[in-house]
């Protein structure tokens, strides 16, 4: 068998001319046959997709090409970066691609224009492949909050409370208010969503009964739970969710040993 190398071509039709003696016998035959273009990829590939002003953008390109993903190593005769309003802030021509893979990176300006940001690649098919990331100022949350529901309810149980806290990442407590809804996850007549709005300073238990959440009524086997804290002052919001499951049972028995066989009057171990 021999293989024969196609060279590039912009017709999408082609035939294969075999001709030669064989043991003295001369042979010649054609073969139609439909031509592909094995156009090349390429990926650009970012550290990360958000960034703040003044970082460091760190990104890599590789190029496949052909019916089984060569790496190529042309050169890229241009890179370049623009911002959301189409100006050009960082270019590198004639980029050498020996290795098969190029990193380049470039830093942001302390003051950058926020939003989405495009890398372009040209590539030496007179392409070029394009890749996003983002610049935005990022805030760290000035308090947290955490919603801490029972371990799990009892059918049985008439009571049930939910934990709500906030505190400042400074460690002080966080004043405000706070809407707790809980929704019995029901459908219909059954459904069922109370809310309770109260004051808190840090931590603050919220009460809810199995009757408003019609536990027993209705056959209510999980409660889901959301939380809006409103800081004191500001206004400012965050939320949380949580869910809880309800249990028939008390006691759960598991077995964790048992003997293979019984055997008559013999003694039967079971853990």
């Amino acid at each position: 068998c021999y293989e024969v190398a196609v060279p590039s071509s912009t017709y999408y039709y082609g035939d294969l001319h075999v001709f030669g003696s064989v043991a003295g016998v001369n042979i010649s035959r054609t073969v139609s046959m439909s031509l592909k273009r094995s156009n090349q990829v390429t990926f650009i590939q970012t550290d990360k997709y958000l960034y703040e002003p003044g970082e460091n953008v760190k990104f890599r390109i590789l190029t496949v090409t052909g019916p089984y993903l060569n790496v190529s190593t042309d050169q890229y005769p241009l890179v370049w970066v623009e911002t959301p309003s189409r100006t050009r802030i960082a270019q590198w021509k004639t980029v050498d691609n020996t290795a098969g893979l190029v990193h380049l990176d470039f830093d942001l300006a302390d003051e950058p224009e926020k939003g989405l940001y495009t890398i372009y690649v040209d590539t030496q098919e007179e392409s070029h492949s394009t890749t996003n990331f983002k610049v935005e100022d990022f805030v760290l949350p000035r308090f947290e909050v955490t919603l801490k529901p029972p371990s799990y309810i009892l059918a049985t149980d008439e009571t049930f409370t939910f934990t709500v806290c906030a505190n400042y990442t400074f460690g002080q407590p966080v004043k405000g208010n706070l809407s707790l809804t809980v929704n019995n996850n029901q459908r219909k007549k059954c459904e069922v969503s109370v809310t309770h709005n109260v004051t808190f300073s840090g931590c603050r238990e919220v009460k809810f009964t199995a009757q408003e959440m019609k536990v027993i009524d209705c056959n209510v086997y999980s409660l889901q739970a959301s939380v809006i804290v409103t800081e004191e002052g500001t206004d400012v919001e965050m939320k949380r969710e949580a869910s809880v499951s309800i249990t028939r049972n008390a006691v759960n028995f598991i077995t964790i040993y048992e003997d293979e066989y019984m055997k008559p009057n013999l003694p039967y171990t079971l853990k």
